[in-house]
């Protein structure tokens, strides 16, 4: 294992949503739909780059910030 990885835990049935979150999310309204996403995506950038940060310690900033750039750009669903 790489210095400061930590092993994650494989998720089980991850593509089953709990009935309460489908409910909650369903009484939302588009724009507050928006909102969450959105929330969520900058929440996963701020995770990524503290992950990159910890897993590179010799990288600089510019270079962090560029490679989760690189990351999210080339992401895919």
């Amino acid at each position: 294992m790489r210095r400061g990885v930590r092993h994650i835990p494989v998720m089980r049935n991850r593509d089953v949503a709990d009935p309460e979150q489908l409910d909650v999310l369903r009484r939302l309204s588009p724009a507050q739909r928006y909102q969450v996403s959105r929330d969520l995506y900058w929440t996963l950038r701020k995770h990524k780059r503290h992950f990159l940060a910890e897993l590179h310690p010799e990288w600089s900033e510019d270079r962090i910030d560029a490679e989760v750039r690189r990351i999210f750009l080339n992401a895919r669903s």
